[in-house]
C-alpha cells in the first residue's frame, strides 16, 4: 500500500512539474516574413518541418514576439537575422494562442528561436 502512494505520488508531483509549454508546438523553418502590427512582432514562416504535432493555433503557422521586452528584443533581432540571410530557424512556442495578427490571425507566442 506505501508504495503504491509513493509511485502515484510520484508521478503526481512529475506531472505538476511539467512546465506548460510541453504541449508547444517546435520546428525548423525559413521567416517567409515579418509583421509589426499593435506593438507587437509576427512572424510568418515557411519550409516547415514540424518537430512533432503541429500547432493547435489556426490558421498558423505564425508566432508572435513582444518587442517591449528584452527576451523578446533579442528574438527579434535573430528572426531579422535569419530572414536577411534566408537561414534557417528552430522556433518553439509557449502552446498559447493569441490573436490580433494581420487579417485576423492567430499565432503561438515565441518562447526560443535557434539559428541551423
Amino acid at each position: 500500500m506505501k508504495q503504491r502512494f509513493f509511485l502515484a505520488s510520484a508521478i503526481v508531483a512529475l506531472a505538476t512539474a511539467l512546465p506548460a509549454t510541453a504541449s508547444a508546438a517546435s520546428m525548423a523553418a525559413n521567416i517567409a516574413s515579418v509583421f509589426q502590427l499593435s506593438g507587437k512582432v509576427f512572424v510568418f514562416v515557411t519550409n516547415i518541418a514540424w518537430d512533432g504535432a503541429p500547432s493547435t493555433c489556426t490558421p498558423g503557422p505564425e508566432y508572435m514576439i513582444d518587442p517591449n521586452t528584452a527576451v523578446g528584443r533579442s528574438q527579434l533581432a535573430l528572426v531579422l537575422m535569419a530572414k536577411a540571410n534566408n537561414s534557417r530557424v528552430y522556433l518553439v512556442g509557449d502552446g498559447t494562442c493569441v490573436g490580433g495578427g494581420p487579417s485576423g490571425n492567430i499565432g503561438e507566442s515565441l518562447i526560443g528561436i535557434q539559428l541551423q
